[in-house]
């Protein structure tokens, strides 16, 4: 591996562990836009094949994904299809996310985003 003394590798990836994983799989996710899956998990045990230790992991708010992740909920339960075309049915469907933006609430840290970014350092690096 080519890092420098103390330097660290930072990674992001789709987080398919959050919101990503309970969706329905996503024209923007699949190859050859991503042609992978990542779990916080698999991150670990690729630092630990490359003699890495993990030093950070943050994830991205899942916001932008909760009125996608809502509507699929809804239809699941029989909404139909109708009530998502009409702009009331459109703005329904992004208010929670909305709030979520604005308002920041605390507690939320189980709702991982689309995102993983870890930060890697070489194992006895500083």
């Amino acid at each position: 591996m080519c890092l420098a003394p103390g330097g660290r590798l930072v990674v992001t990836v789709p987080n398919m562990a959050g919101i990503l994983g309970k969706i329905h799989p996503l024209l923007s996710n699949v190859p050859p836009h991503h042609v992978s899956r990542w779990t916080p998990e698999a991150l670990a045990r690729l630092a630990q094949h490359f003699f890495l230790k993990i030093t950070e992991t943050k994830y991205e708010p899942s916001y932008n994904f909760m009125a996608l992740l809502l509507r699929e909920r809804l239809h699941s339960w029989g909404v139909p299809d109708f009530f998502f075309k009409p702009k009331v049915g459109s703005r329904l469907l992004s208010l929670p996310g909305k709030l979520l933006r604005v308002f920041k609430p605390e507690g939320l840290e189980g709702l991982k985003g689309h995102t993983v970014y870890v930060v890697l350092r070489p194992e006895g690096g500083s």
